[in-house]
């Protein structure tokens, strides 16, 4: 594709060797991801080699300690789901599009793990954070990003203010703007930061960067600088957000769209808890189907279908075929998902095909990587999940949907948005279970 090397890999197996090789764990230069970092190896995404491993073992020792898997972590997402449950049930019985409300929940929860604050979801600073993520998600898809990506003299050729009169403007002015907010946070966590105990991910960060500063430099803390921590926050909110509302409004539309399905759903969940009571990781075991629904859903739809490209440190080969060092390597989720070869019907909304003959959930299903798959998987699965779970189970327990009368559900993929699969805007009717 243009002047640079593309290799698409859409084969499972393939796709699994190739990515769980320490030799694939670079990324390449793209215009794409680099413009926003002046072209620094910076944050989760666009990091390389020692970098990317000391934040990845910092970041996911934090989530630990912070208590993924366990009762703080539920709390803080339990407590937006009570939030939450309040916010629809304010548009029950009228057509209306899934309130931004969830947005602001999922990014609520990332705030407080980040930061240890939350946002009221009338307060302006969380809509106008909640708009930029939102935003920045559609503008990122700018045709000119991929032309650049394709031919990596044009910008170098192009000056910045020529590229935004040709419409990269709006993305240029989000960015900067999230920058700004997210400096505001690590700044006032500088000013207040207590080392004996800190609070959460940012004064963790923050710690290790002072111990840096003060002469103790070591491998694991060498890239531990603030312009680091900028990015991580950045590619955490811009990743972790807008992806997980987006998995759940598909989720929803399927569910809408069979209403057997979500019968069933409602069977399980009434069968598992009672209604008074929200769930807890501990009855995942007793929600098996609502689980496979959830996966079903990111199979169809994977956020992300292309996922995040990848370059090898040197020639690997692959079944016979020559992966040239640096060639950009994609990987064809999609491509995984719609494989006959390992799902039946691969374009049939089939929750079943995830659960085992023991009646068990598939977790190690073969050929299902919505989050990708190998050292550079996606560090917020855990998370995403968690929170899927949660607010999947937890919003069906009080609610049931339906299409308003005369309209026919589509499940066809907003066409605005070719590089994300994100459901076109529907509307659907929300009533409260009794």
């Amino acid at each position: 594709m243009g002047t640079r090397n593309f290799i698409f890999i859409g084969d499972f197996k393939s796709l699994k060797e190739a990515f769980t090789s320490p030799q694939s764990t670079n990324r390449p230069f793209l215009f794409s991801f680099d413009a926003f970092s002046n072209y620094k190896r910076l944050g989760f995404v666009n990091n390389t080699g020692q970098s990317i491993q000391n934040l990845r073992r910092f970041t996911l020792t934090h989530l630990r300690n912070a208590g993924m898997g366990k009762s703080s972590m539920e709390n803080i997402i339990r407590y937006e789901l009570e939030c939450l449950i309040k916010e629809f049930k304010k548009d029950e019985g009228k057509p209306v599009e899934i309130p931004y409300s969830l947005n602001v929940a999922i990014i609520n929860i990332l705030w407080k793990v980040l930061a240890d604050v939350r946002f009221d979801v009338s307060d302006k600073k969380i809509q106008e954070f909640e708009k930029l993520i939102a935003d920045l998600f559609i503008h990122a898809q700018h045709p000119l990003m991929f032309i650049f990506d394709q031919y990596p003299i044009l910008p170098k050729l192009i000056p910045h203010f020529i590229q935004a009169k040709l419409g990269l403007a709006p993305l240029f002015n989000i960015w900067d703007q999230l920058i700004d907010f997210l400096k505001k946070a690590i700044d006032d966590h500088l000013s207040s930061l207590d080392e004996e105990n800190p609070r959460d991910f940012i004064d963790a960060f923050l710690i290790q960067m002072k111990a840096k500063e003060n002469g103790k430099e070591n491998e694991k803390n060498f890239n531990f600088t603030y312009e680091e921590l900028l990015y991580c926050l950045s590619d955490m909110f811009s990743a972790g957000s807008e992806t997980t509302a987006s998995t759940f409004r598909w989720t929803i539309l399927y569910l809408t769209k069979y209403p057997e399905v979500q019968k069933k759903v409602h069977e399980e969940i009434d069968k598992a808890l009672p209604r008074d009571r929200l769930p807890t990781l501990l009855d995942k075991d007793k929600l098996v189907y609502t689980q496979a629904v959830i996966n079903e859903a990111l199979r169809l739809n994977p956020i992300a279908m292309f996922g995040l490209q990848h370059t090898f440190d040197e020639e690997f080969e692959i079944k016979g075929y020559c992966i040239p060092k640096d060639a950009i390597v994609m990987p064809s989720i999609i491509m995984c998902h719609h494989d006959p070869d390992y799902w039946e019907d691969p374009k049939v909304f089939k929750p079943e095909r995830f659960i085992t003959p023991e009646g068990k959930l598939d977790i190690n299903k073969e050929g299902f990587l919505p989050f990708s798959i190998g050292r550079r998987n996606c560090i917020g699965e855990t998370l995403a999940r968690t929170e899927l779970f949660f607010f999947v189970v937890g919003i069906l327990q009080n609610f049931k949907f339906e299409a308003p009368e005369d309209v026919e559900i589509s499940t066809e993929p907003d066409k605005n948005r070719p590089f994300f699969l994100t459901p076109n805007p529907f509307k659907i009717i929300m009533t409260v279970r009794d």
